[in-house]
């Protein structure tokens, strides 16, 4: 299944997720994309501008602050969107499930590195703890998402 370049993606301005479905099928993914779902998740603002700027990586972690619950909403291969938190609210790229988990946010860092989104450690503790509070120091743990082939809109293309 060939994936899109973010050259490719011409997506007209919409909210429906739907209509971000369908036309990310037509973009040459194939039948097998019509066949299965995708899950939209709010993304630092900070960890796309670093990870859109990485034109040749391979893969993120989509990483959540509160590391209370292993993510299972989908299933590998199928697609995760990256959407915007206030005050953008857009679709703004996406990548596909490898596997979910909950690590240590040191072992993260040392497991993904700028694949994080962010260019250090102290960077990345510094986005996550603007969305939950941690005493210095304290290896507290985050909900890791591995997505694989990400890809990012350019800002004419965020639907």
């Amino acid at each position: 299944m060939r994936r899109p370049e973010v050259e490719q993606i011409n997506i007209q301005h919409t909210k429906s997720s739907r209509y971000v479905f369908e036309r990310l099928s037509e973009l040459n993914m194939g039948a097998e994309m019509k066949a299965t779902k995708c899950f939209v998740g709010v993304t630092d603002n900070d960890w796309f501008s670093f990870l859109s700027k990485k034109p040749d990586i391979d893969e993120v972690n989509f990483w959540q602050p509160s590391g209370r619950t292993i993510f299972r909403a989908l299933s590998p291969g199928e697609l995760f969107l990256f959407k915007l938190h206030a005050p953008y609210h857009y679709i703004v790229g996406g990548g596909f499930f490898v596997h979910g988990s909950i690590l240590p946010v040191s072992l993260a860092w040392e497991a993904f590195g700028e694949k994080n989104g962010a260019s250090s450690y102290l960077e990345m503790r510094r986005l996550i703890e603007r969305r939950r509070e941690a005493q210095p120091f304290e290896d507290y743990k985050i909900g890791c998402i591995l997505l694989c082939e990400p890809f990012f809109l350019e800002r004419d293309d965020w639907i």
